[in-house]
């Protein structure tokens, strides 16, 4: 009640041209609320009554990827905060350290993407908007079991993914030595090395114009492409591809990885069993 007070109360909504149109003290309410008032914005704690916070997020998020989640978060929390940001949570802010000044930079920061969207007064995607959100099913549908195999399928064909439904591959892309490189980059919260191995892997599946990685934990990526023969020379050509993402890690960003390709499957109803058989194989 404090932490809903001091928001309410302390930020200067007016000078980020938001109005606060309602507070909840559980999961459930703050759900119903939502269906009812359809918020641009929802600030919500992780640990709440009811209805907890990743519960309220994924029922959001069964059917809207648009309204924009922020948690609010404790350092003991911080592994189910990742998990909640990978089904497409904006932000998180930890409560014994926020201030002012940081929720106000990640209000505007928030503001600035729900611009764009709305711009000229529609929920329109922009071509790089509509892949990413297809990408963001796509990962939600292989981790979490999230849309249906429909939904999959016309995300993939209406954003122009570069993977068909036969022939699928998955791969696993692990950090080895995850809390060194942490240290070695400053980087306690992930987002830089993040950001700069997503970038190299997709830079890489571009060049040779097959599949999309997507990450997965702090130290995990997944790669989905597809091998359409299992001849020689198509597994000489996964090789070569798999090689190149170890050797450029490790010489731009002093990365070494452990890589674990599943079996070849077709339709993508088979992604969640494949990752689940890699994430054993790699246990």
């Amino acid at each position: 009640m404090l932490v809903r007070m001091g928001l309410k109360t302390t930020i200067n909504w007016w000078e980020l041209d938001m109005a606060v149109i309602g507070e909840a003290p559980n999961g459930q309410l703050a759900y119903d609320m939502y269906s009812s008032l359809k918020p641009d914005i929802i600030i919500t704690d992780i640990k709440m009554p009811v209805l907890d916070g990743m519960a309220l997020i994924t029922k959001i998020r069964e059917h809207d990827e648009i309204t924009q989640i922020i948690i609010l978060t404790c350092l003991e929390d911080f592994n189910i905060a990742h998990q909640a940001i990978k089904l497409g949570v904006e932000d998180y802010i930890l409560k014994l350290t926020m201030s002012q000044t940081e929720i106000m930079d990640i209000l505007k920061k928030v503001k600035i993407k729900l611009d764009r969207i709305n711009k000229d007064g529609n929920n329109l995607y922009s071509l790089t908007d509509f892949t990413k959100l297809a990408i963001e099913h796509l990962y939600n549908f292989i981790v979490y079991q999230l849309y249906s195999v429909s939904i999959i399928f016309n995300d993939i064909k209406n954003a122009t993914l570069r993977i068909t439904v036969n022939n699928l591959i998955l791969c696993t892309i692990e950090i080895d030595y995850f809390e060194r490189l942490e240290y070695m980059y400053e980087d306690e919260r992930g987002g830089l090395i993040r950001f700069s191995v997503i970038n190299i892997l997709n830079e890489i599946l571009d060049s040779y114009n097959i599949g999309i990685a997507m990450p997965d934990t702090a130290k995990r990526y997944l790669i989905v492409l597809n091998i359409d023969n299992v001849n020689a020379d198509e597994k000489v050509f996964l090789e070569k591809i798999l090689e190149h993402i170890q050797k450029t890690l490790e010489t731009y960003m002093s990365i070494a990885v452990s890589i674990t390709v599943s079996p070849r499957r077709n339709g993508l109803e088979n992604l969640p069993g494949m990752l689940e058989l890699l994430v054993t194989v790699d246990n």
